[in-house]
């Protein structure tokens, strides 16, 4: 099992990624060739998939991973290069919900199977 310490550790790294990858510059940006919109729902269900997986409190994760969307939207506004677009906020928060939901299901599942007999000892 991991420390705590270094659950959190690479949090705030993981958090600086995305920082900088939102706020930086435009063309220093890797992108997969499939469209922006792919890349922003991929990029931020794959973020809050890691962050449910650690943590282990979906909703909480998710409504903090929407406003943090949100809030790095807004902020490329700041930036002389980029701009906040809606359809990009949407985009990020539809990866979010999209994780969270499946985090969800997978932890409430996990909690029946164990609560059930299909996972007990047979003595």
């Amino acid at each position: 099992m991991l420390s705590k310490n270094l659950i959190i550790a690479f949090s705030a790294a993981l958090l600086v990624l995305i920082i900088v990858a939102a706020l930086g510059p435009s063309k220093m940006i890797p992108r997969t060739g499939l469209g922006w919109q792919f890349d922003h729902f991929t990029g931020y269900f794959v973020f809050t998939s890691m962050f449910c997986h650690i943590w282990r409190r979906v909703l909480a994760v998710g409504a903090s991973a929407t406003g943090f969307a949100i809030l790095l939207e807004l902020c490329q506004g700041l930036t002389p290069d980029r701009f906040p677009d809606f359809m990009g906020a949407f985009y990020s928060i539809s990866g979010i919900v999209t994780a969270a939901l499946m985090a969800d299901f997978f932890v409430r599942a996990r909690k029946h199977m164990i609560g059930s007999s299909l996972l007990r000892a047979p003595y």
